[in-house]
């Protein structure tokens, strides 16, 4: 055994993700959306996502705000990205959004997940799949790859949908439908 800490083993990998993150950024296309759908119609979501914090993350707390919902892993680096601008965004877009990131890896992983939110210094609600998402049956239904998006209006439907990365003018301008 090399001696090495459980934080150790959670932090390095997050960091050495970290030190990659402008280049993913750099890299990432700028309309690399696949699979994009938009629409404000159908009935309004409704979910409840265990939070890392403790705190669940649910549908009816996100209603009367544009929301984004954030599909990503902790190993992959256009997620990391994605975490990163959606924290821009989420600290910066008038009107305030509501902004959750759901992460694709099973609960015993959750150190992991809280370590990679200290190192990205992410604010918004952060939470981990339940085995609904990870067997693919979840928001998304089947998702292919990550990052993976959904946009919702004020009352909670889907405004838009998608996956892979997206810029930050991708983002602002599928909030902003969703704020029609």
């Amino acid at each position: 055994m090399s001696g090495r800490s459980t934080l150790d083993r959670v932090l390095v990998p997050c960091v050495v993700g970290v030190s990659c993150l402008t280049l993913a950024l750099s890299c990432a296309p700028a309309s690399s959306a696949k699979n994009a759908r938009s629409s404000s119609t159908g009935p309004s979501l409704s979910y409840t996502i265990a939070g890392i914090d403790g705190e669940a993350i649910e549908s009816r707390a996100h209603r009367g705000r544009v929301t984004a919902l954030l599909f990503i892993t902790t190993f992959d680096l256009f997620s990391q990205a994605q975490a990163a601008r959606l924290e821009d965004l989420y600290r910066s877009h008038e009107p305030r959004i509501n902004a959750a990131a759901i992460v694709l890896e099973p609960p015993k992983n959750i150190e992991l997940v809280q370590a990679f939110v200290s190192v990205l210094n992410l604010s918004y609600s952060v939470g981990i799949a339940d085995q609904n998402e990870l067997s693919h049956q979840g928001l998304l239904g089947e998702i292919q790859k990550v990052p993976a998006w959904i946009i919702l209006d004020r009352e909670g439907k889907v405004s838009s949908s998608g996956v892979g990365s997206l810029s930050l003018v991708e983002l602002e301008q599928a909030l902003a439908r969703a704020e029609e």
